[in-house]
């Protein structure tokens, strides 16, 4: 191989040049991610019961799922949560469990589990419903509240959830609208009309039904009744009662008008009312080009006049600029890297040829590692960028000691071409061997499980695409560079006379005219080939040593002192080095004894150090979770946290302030548990890499959140990894009295362990409740039924949606 490489320059140089072409063209073609695809294999089922309390969500929606569920085959971890109004089953399976079918299985297993009537189809989520949004944006201008929402919902979000790997959007703050009617229960009661009443009335009223065929003669026609509201007034003169002539329409008894829904969540941007819109993806799609696609989607609404009038966005948090800006400052920590290798190259050798030849193997093997990334499907991420960074110091290895062995041989006198082939060969074997060693390393970490496994698979593989591909390029391209004569061969004088008195050859018959034309165009094809290919090329080639040479000596010229000055160090330690050997050579036992004595110290201070998964990423902007005691309304909560966000707003360091109040802080897709006493104050800095400013402002907000006594708070970042808090421990208990005084003890033990903080349980206590007991004989005396005092005493106290309005579409 090494002497095919040698002999067919050509051919090697268009290899190369393939492989760069091939590695750019992938570079441009891979996806970018913050990390490796680390998909868990889990499912989260979710049901909604509205006004549910959490023991019934337990007893009548959670026991029955999780029964009929823990029997998929795979399954190695089945937990849930049911709190007010919704039940989350989280299972979680095997690695390398194919999901597709998973889920099918457990779609069979919930179609056959009974549930309440009033109970909500169960959904089966894909992704994780706690992961935060890729991005959120927040709208605002001069429409009112409830038209904000109405454009965020029907129009820019079915023009946003079609853009490929969106998995949902949801929609918080503004006003919903809604056609309410409020009773006049005294009017009511001295007509003698139940409430229930009203309810069955509307929803009979309004309705749109097919009713058969209708034949006539020759066609044939479909009867359609068309009974739907088309307006407020219609539904006002609804009659609800016509006895003797008397008739009793819905006005008369109860005022009708277009509203507004009572409000669950209050968003708010620096201070002012706003309507966000957190953008989800799927589990397997990228991040950055979800969130590219829908930034295109937005521009181009705009530019086609088709986004909504009066209406502007501004895109508070976005994950792909976080991403983009790690990667590309591990891409750039690698480049510089491969520059200083290169430079320290050049301080040892202080040859610039021999310098740029074995720099040439740092973005050979580089190009290399992208072509077969991409082909592998790795994507750029911080591990797989990581493994190309740490092994850029390794790349020029197998090329330095060839360098050396051939270096050796030609000092020895022998022909070049020889001396590059004896080294080459010399060495080949040694520098296969050492590579072999270091890959045989990280290669095993391929077939790790779990989320190490997925973790740094991607990273033992970059590191050893690398390092084969330098193997390579060190056993064929560097020799076939060493062993290129620039110069043209001088001619010896004595060959040079031999050949001038050589005897003629026999005149050979005169030639054709057609003969001599080819031979005439054959000689100056020849010579023009020769002219181009050999002697124009030798010229420009030599014009560009001495180019590059007269640029280097430029170059390096400031740093000749430098050089110089490195260069008697070197030659005084060079000096000292045998010294050094004869002394550890004759004092063997204190040698051995410090070799021990570092490694002990060495293990003993490891144990002083700290082990996580993933350190903490430092993004720029992070946000507070916010609880006030249970039971505290909606307007109490938004009117505090409105007051510190105008706070923190004032800060220089602080760039954009956004919050909401109300929602639920474990999920954003929690439709029927809304938890009013709760709130989130999102940060964004400035200066997003100044961590120090970053900490100070955390610990100021902190330190104006401890002013509030009623006031709880939990400090965090942006999901993006899955550990979202570094340390949880689980109790399980069959009491939750018990459970409850459990967790308080050890979150109380816990707050105690320096470097924790934030620390919180997962029970809590409910909302205040008024408990209602049916006294049975009493009912049973007065003919009356305990479902139907309880659906009016629902529709009384929450009210009750009898029918749905349509309008438009």
């Amino acid at each position: 191989m090494i002497k095919t490489a040698m002999s067919r320059p050509v051919t090697v140089f268009m290899f190369v040049v393939a492989v760069i072409l091939f590695g750019f063209v992938s570079l441009d073609r891979l996806a970018l991610n913050l990390l490796p695809d680390i998909s868990y294999p889990s499912l989260t089922i979710q049901t909604d019961y509205p006004d549910a309390a959490p023991e019934e969500v337990e007893s009548l929606i959670t026991r029955p799922i999780e029964e009929s569920v823990g029997v998929v085959p795979g399954l190695t971890r089945l937990s849930s949560v049911s709190r007010s109004g919704q039940s989350e089953v989280v299972l979680e399976f095997a690695w390398k469990t194919k999901m597709d079918l998973v889920v099918l299985d457990v779609r069979e297993k919930l179609d056959v589990v009974n549930l309440p009537r009033d109970v909500q189809r169960p959904v089966i989520l894909r992704f994780d419903p706690t992961y935060d949004p890729i991005m959120r944006l927040q709208l605002y201008g001069d429409l009112s509240l409830g038209r904000l929402r109405y454009t965020a919902e029907k129009e820019l979000k079915k023009n946003v959830e079609s853009t490929e790997g969106v998995a949902a959007i949801k929609v918080i703050g503004g006003l919903e609208e809604q056609i309410r009617i409020e009773i006049d229960e005294k009017r009511l009661a001295e007509l003698q009309i139940p409430i229930t009443q009203i309810t069955q009335i509307l929803a009979q009223e309004n309705l749109n039904q097919a009713s058969g065929s209708l034949y006539d003669l020759d066609a044939n026609y479909l009867v359609r009744m068309l009974n739907q509201f088309r307006s407020v007034e219609e539904i006002q003169q609804i009659i609800i009662r016509n006895q003797g002539g008397r008739k009793v329409t819905l006005g008369d008894v109860a005022k009708v008008w277009r509203g507004s829904k009572d409000r669950e969540v209050i968003a708010r941007l620096n201070g002012k009312e706003s309507v966000e819109m957190a953008i989800y993806k799927e589990g397997d799609a990228n991040t950055v080009t979800v969130a590219q696609a829908v930034l295109q989607r937005l521009d181009s609404l705009k530019k086609a006049n088709q986004f909504p009038k009066g209406v502007d966005y501004q895109v508070v948090f976005n994950q792909a600029e976080f991403i983009k800006n790690a990667v590309d400052d591990v891409l750039s920590s690698a480049i510089v890297g491969g520059l200083l290798a290169v430079m320290v190259l050049y301080v040892f050798l202080r040859d610039l040829r021999s310098t740029l030849t074995i720099g040439l193997s740092i973005p050979i093997s580089i190009m290399a590692t992208f072509a077969l990334m991409y082909q592998t499907g790795i994507t750029l991420n911080i591990m797989s960028l990581g493994g190309i960074a740490l092994g850029v110091g390794m790349l020029v290895d197998n090329s330095i000691v060839v360098l050396e062995a051939v270096d050796r041989h030609k000092n020895a006198g022998i022909s070049l071409f020889e001396a590059v082939y004896r080294g080459t060969k010399e060495v080949g074997m040694a520098v296969t061997a050492s590579t072999l060693t270091t890959v045989a390393v990280f290669l095993p970490m391929i077939f790790v499980e779990g989320i190490a496994g997925q973790l740094f698979k991607d990273q033992a593989l970059t590191i050893t695409y690398s390092l084969l591909a330098s193997l390579l390029a060190a056993l064929t391209f560097l020799p076939m560079v060493l062993a290129v004569q620039i110069r043209k061969p001088a001619v010896n004088p004595e060959d040079a006379a031999a050949i001038a008195v050589a005897a003629p050859e026999a005149p050979s018959p005169a030639p054709g005219r057609f003969h001599r034309a080819v031979l005439w165009l054959s000689r100056t094809g020849r010579t023009a080939g020769r002219f181009l290919f050999l002697d124009l090329a030798t010229v420009v080639a030599s014009d560009l040593r001495r180019l590059f040479r007269l640029l280097g000596g430029l170059l390096l010229w400031p740093l000749n002192p430098f050089l110089d000055r490195w260069e008697r160090f070197y030659n005084r330690l060079n000096q000292g080095y045998p010294r050094l050997l004869v002394w550890s050579l004759d004092n063997k036992g204190n040698v051995i004894v410090l070799v021990v004595f570092l490694t002990v110290t060495a293990v003993a201070l490891s144990f002083r150090l700290g082990a996580e998964l993933i350190p903490s990423l430092t993004q720029g902007e992070f946000l507070f979770e916010l609880r006030l005691p249970e039971g505290k309304p909606l307007e109490v909560t938004d009117r505090l946290i409105s007051v510190i966000e105008k706070k923190v707003a004032a800060y220089p360091d602080v760039q954009t302030v956004f919050s909401s109040a109300g929602g639920s802080n474990r999920n954003q897709f929690a439709r029927e548990s809304h938890e009013e006493n709760v709130g989130r104050l999102f940060v964004v800095m400035k200066n997003k890499r100044d961590k120090e400013t970053e900490a100070a402002v955390i610990k100021r907000i902190r330190d104006q959140l401890e002013e509030y006594p009623e006031l709880s708070f939990t400090f965090s970042r942006p999901t993006l990894f899955s550990l979202k808090t570094p340390v949880e421990v689980e109790i399980y208990t069959y009491d939750l009295d018990s459970l409850h005084s459990t967790a308080g003890l050890v979150a109380a033990r816990l707050r105690r362990i320096a470097g924790l903080t934030d620390v919180r349980t997962s029970t809590e206590l409910g909302n205040p409740e008024v408990h209602v007991l049916f006294d049975r004989e009493r009912l049973a005396r007065l003919g009356l039924e305990e479902s139907q005092i309880a659906n009016i005493l629902r529709n009384k106290i929450r009210g009750d949606v009898a029918s749905r309005y349509r309008e438009e579409d």
